[in-house]
Order: structure tokens, then C-alpha cells, then sequence
């Protein structure tokens, strides 16, 4: 009996782990760019160099190259190593649509092409 009862605490215990962790491996868009926001506010005290982001770019491209948009969730979320010093890696594409932003996510799929900075620049049409 007694060894019944461990048994069933063990499975217990282990299915409301897995259950916990699948819970926050889904996490709702708002969520995770939250998650992703607050790493760029914890990293923002960092260093940030040419080398840096040129090195995270870099990264960024190879694994894009490797994974397509599957790679897209790398890039966001409290644990990604492509926010940094207080910046971060979006993904947009040569006809100004944004792909996947960590942060203002609501902008995925729209075509920012038109865009403008405080100047009046096109901010996506100069990149």
C-alpha cells in the first residue's frame, strides 16, 4: 500500500511538471513579447559594439539560412541570446514586411515599407 501511494505521487507530481512546462512553452504573444521587452530592459546596461551586433547578425543570418521562419521563436522571449545590450534582432523582408518582431509583435505581417522616422525618413525603404 504504502509503496502504491509513492507511485502514484511520483506520477502525480511528475504530470504537474510537464503540464507547467508545457504551460509556459506556450506562451501568448503578449507574453512573450512582455518576456522579450523585459530582457531588453534587464541586458539595456551592457555594452553595445559594432562587433556585438555585427557578431549577433551574423548568427542570426546562419541560423535563419538553417531554419527558415522555424527559427523565428530563437529570437524572442526572457532566454533568447539575440536581445542584447539593450537592443534586439527583428526580421523583415526587401519588400518592408515585417516578419517577426520580438516585441511589437502586433506589427508581424505588415508592410512597413512606408514607414517614417521623426524626420520623415522612410525608415524600412533606407534599410
Amino acid at each position: 500500500m504504502y509503496r502504491k501511494r509513492i507511485l502514484t505521487s511520483i506520477v502525480i507530481t511528475t504530470s504537474l511538471i510537464f503540464l507547467s512546462l508545457n504551460c509556459f512553452a506556450e506562451m501568448s504573444p503578449g507574453e512573450l513579447a512582455k518576456a522579450s521587452e523585459a530582457r531588453a530592459v534587464a541586458t539595456s546596461s551592457d555594452p553595445l559594439t559594432t562587433g556585438l551586433i555585427e557578431e549577433k547578425v551574423n548568427e542570426a543570418c546562419k541560423l535563419l539560412g538553417q531554419k527558415g521562419e522555424a527559427a523565428f521563436p530563437a529570437f524572442q522571449g526572457s532566454n533568447t541570446n539575440f536581445i542584447f545590450a539593450g537592443t534586439y534582432i527583428w526580421i523583415h523582408d526587401q519588400n518592408g514586411i515585417m516578419r517577426m518582431h520580438p516585441i511589437k509583435y502586433k506589427l508581424n505581417g505588415k508592410n512597413l515599407i512606408n514607414l517614417t522616422d521623426s524626420t520623415g525618413k522612410l525608415f524600412f525603404a533606407v534599410m
